[in-house]
């Protein structure tokens, strides 16, 4: 298993890690669920394009 990194802002942190609270799991839990649901790699690439995540200081996905 792989470990990443988020940053987010303060408020955002405090929002997840209370709703997390609230039901007995972790924010890394529930990252993870968001992730291994994602409804497909096709929607995901239109929703953030190549482009927009390189102008958001994003680094290219490794290949693993």
């Amino acid at each position: 298993m792989r470990n990443i990194t988020v940053a987010v802002p303060d408020d955002v942190y405090t929002r997840a890690r209370v709703w997390a609270a609230q039901r007995d799991i972790s924010v890394s839990a529930v990252v993870k669920y968001l992730l291994d649901t994602l409804p497909g790699i096709q929607r995901a690439g239109k929703a953030f394009p190549t482009k927009d995540l390189r102008q958001a200081g994003a680094a290219p996905a490794a290949n693993s």
